[in-house]
């Protein structure tokens, strides 16, 4: 079974679970002498509502899904602590909000439950596989979203008290000032400005023949009036895909965005919702339509159909050949921005000579970052075959590691020292309930005699 699966049966597991969300007087008894199944023993109780250890435990499993791998025994004894106090403080939060007699709406909750579900379904890899993970817990659609019910009802409600608290929460200029200045100098706090190039370029771009340019547009109107009809992404992605995955149906698999070699692809893919299909997004290599799978945090499974730049050697040899006229002319004497303008393709540089943003040079790669470490303020490289086409860099200048300015994280700071307010009001306010309602915690059971967690790590 795949993670995400696994994921999604601990999810449901965790919904069929007898007594989940009960109140202490409905919670399973010992009364006949029999012994509790486990994962059904009670926790923790607030007022009159319980936590199962099955709760807590689904939460250690969902931690190791996502992880890889099972933590240590004593890891998973911390973590099943901590999913404890997690699921104390819904409870408490859910008490203030029905003592204040906040409501949640039908329209708010089925909206609510519609996103779970699709959410649910889209993990499951879609109906089919929702429906088969269903019928391997026993329960059918509407007995899971009858189930949901009352737990998301309980998660609105803790939301809503906690935008309440949010709401109250400000942070004064005099009070930002004096935060920065107190940690100006912690980069623990405020991490130090990286190391940064100010550099200008010149960039020639092989350009295509009009009647290959030409091509190029007709094959993309054709990729996109397939999709417009309906058609299914994969099978027009083995027709006309020029990519190695075109036999998958354009499949490309899981990746990490930071893993994502092409900047443009990890960009356009970076925000994009399950079943989306992006515009054309050009690279270095090519033109990319692209369609996201699934996705889960910093990692996405997508597919793309790739038309490849109709470029003919002889049409980069004269890139390159005019690119290297630049540069003799630059040796000649003639003035930078005036060859930037003449020679450049960047249309967003080359009526600024050529600047581009300070770049920290920790975000340069091997090659880009040798080149200009080999510069001096005012020197220019030779043409080198760039990301784009044949560049020439010109160093304007190079800044050392610093401490920020404070304008230059006043916005950055303001947003986390709301947050660390927030956070610490909420934790006092728990405080608080914590001591108004009643709330016992019961010793929790060696791991060993706990299903689907591993004493042996």
């Amino acid at each position: 079974m795949s993670s995400r699966r696994a994921v999604l049966s601990v999810l449901l597991g965790l919904i069929a679970l007898p007594g989940a969300g009960a109140r202490a007087a409905d919670a399973p008894a010992d009364s006949s002498g029999q012994t509790l199944p486990v994962l059904e023993q009670v926790v923790a109780t607030v007022d009159d509502e319980v936590v199962l250890l099955g709760e807590i435990v689904a939460d250690v499993q969902y931690h190791a899904l996502q992880q890889g791998a099972m933590p240590s025994p004593a890891e998973q004894r911390e973590l099943l602590q901590e999913a404890r106090d997690r699921r104390i403080e819904e409870k408490l939060l859910v008490a203030k909000a029905k003592r204040d007699q906040i409501q949640i709406g039908d329209e708010d909750l089925n909206m609510a439950l519609d996103g779970h579900i699709d959410q649910l379904r889209k993990q499951a890899g879609g109906d089919a596989g929702f429906a088969r993970e269903l019928d391997r817990e026993g329960i059918t659609e509407r007995e899971l979203r009858r189930n949901l019910r009352e737990p998301m009802r309980e998660q609105l409600l803790a939301q809503r008290v906690v935008e309440r608290l949010s709401l109250d929460t400000q942070v004064g200029d005099e009070e930002l000032r004096g935060f920065y200045e107190q940690n100006k100098n912690n980069p623990e706090i405020i991490p130090l400005r990286p190391k940064a190039a100010q550099l200008s370029h010149i960039v020639v771009i092989p350009q295509a023949s009009p009647e290959r340019e030409r091509e190029l547009r007709d094959k993309l109107a054709e990729i996109h009036r397939r999709l417009d009809a309906g058609e299914d992404f994969g099978d027009i992605a083995k027709a006309l895909s020029q990519g190695p995955a075109a036999a998958r149906g354009g499949d490309l698999g899981w990746w990490d965005l930071k893993d994502i070699a092409l900047p443009e692809l990890a960009l356009a893919v970076a925000n994009l919702p399950p079943g989306a299909v992006t515009d054309d997004v050009q690279s270095e290599q090519g033109y990319h339509v692209l369609k996201m799978e699934e996705r889960d945090g910093q990692r996405v499974h997508f597919r793309q159909i790739f038309v490849p730049l109709p470029i003919s050697d002889g049409e980069r040899q004269a890139a390159r050949d005019r690119a290297r006229e630049a540069w003799q002319r630059l040796q000649a004497g003639e003035d930078w921005d005036k060859v930037v303008a003449e020679y450049s393709d960047d249309t967003p540089t080359k009526d600024k000579g050529g600047l581009l943003p300070p770049i920290p040079e920790e975000q340069l790669d091997d090659r880009y970052l040798s080149i200009v470490e080999a510069l001096e303020p005012g020197e220019y490289s030779g043409v080198f075959l760039g990301k784009h086409g044949y560049q020439i860099l010109r160093l304007e200048s190079r800044d050392a590691s610093r401490a920020f300015a404070f304008d230059e994280v006043a916005d950055q700071l303001r947003t986390q020292l709301i947050a660390r307010k927030r956070n610490q009001a909420i934790q006092n306010y728990l405080g608080q309930l914590e001591q108004e309602l009643l709330v016992t915690r019961v010793p929790l059971p060696p791991l060993e005699q706990i299903a689907g967690l591993s004493p042996g790590g």
